[in-house]
């Protein structure tokens, strides 16, 4: 085997273990299957360290066996050169066993290497696959929270307001309303007929009622307003003045008449 061949040998291995080592970078380092990889990878590189040492052996062995055959020999030093050229006949196949020994390791590491891919490549696949859930996941509880804080009803004093389509909710609305028509909060006797009318329990009204009031923070004693006051009747009008004086006498009364003579 010449130089060019075992050159042409080291390349192949060489791209052989290049694309493993590649691959087993891409994968998680945590990853079993990549851990596999990664020692499939290095006894792959040792086989093929030893394809290129085993045929440069035979090489070797090759070219000094060539040397001996090619010496002049003498009837004194033929028994000696034939044992030399019989030691180097072995060197030739022992080489040549030891370089088929390693080309067949060679084969065997490429076939591990190729299984290891595979399932380096299906576990990667797989992590990716869960990450994914996990982050659909996280991304629907987080929604969720976000939801869940958005139809939360506001809570202060203690007391957290109903929710409007309720029944208790509807009541609300209403002491809302009532109070904002006069201006000023509303009493229990303003709003109770308005919700009692509108289909709500009184217990409901007037529990609810006081729940309004610590939600908004109202103390003290509520009056209903108290109705207008009519306006009074408008007075009647003046007797006529009399006539101013013109100086002129009026006439005098007519005189009784006379009693009858007897």
């Amino acid at each position: 085997m010449t130089k060019m061949t075992t050159l042409l040998i080291s390349v192949a291995a060489a791209s052989m273990a290049g694309p493993a080592r590649a691959f087993a970078d891409e994968v998680a380092v945590q990853s079993p299957a990549a851990t596999e990889l990664a020692k499939l990878q290095e006894a792959h590189t040792t086989a093929s360290n030893a394809v290129t040492t085993a045929t440069q052996a035979e090489v070797d062995a090759k070219a000094k066996l060539a040397g001996l055959e090619g010496q002049a020999v003498t009837d004194e030093t033929k028994a000696a050169h034939a044992e030399q050229v019989k030691a180097a006949k072995a060197e030739v196949t022992a080489a040549g066993k030891a370089l088929k020994t390693a080309k067949a390791d060679v084969t065997k590491a490429e076939k591990a290497v190729t299984k290891a891919q595979k399932a380096a490549t299906a576990e990667a696949e797989k992590a990716a696959k869960a990450q994914a859930k996990a982050a659909e996941d996280a991304e629907k509880a987080k929604a969720a929270e976000q939801a869940k804080a958005a139809a939360k009803m506001p809570e202060q004093n203690g007391i957290t307001r109903p929710k409007a389509d309720s029944q208790t909710g509807k009541a609300w609305a209403i002491f809302d309303a009532e109070s904002k028509k006069i201006g000023s909060w509303a009493s229990i006797g303003a709003t109770l007929p308005v919700a009692v009318s509108a289909g709500i329990n009184e217990a409901t009204v007037r529990t609810q009622y006081a729940r309004w009031r610590k939600f908004h923070g109202v103390s003290g004693r509520i009056d209903a307003p108290k109705p207008e006051t009519p306006p009074a009747p408008p007075a009647p009008p003046a007797p006529p003045a009399p006539p101013a004086d013109s100086g002129t006498v009026p006439p005098a009364p007519p005189a009784p008449p006379a009693p009858p003579v007897a």
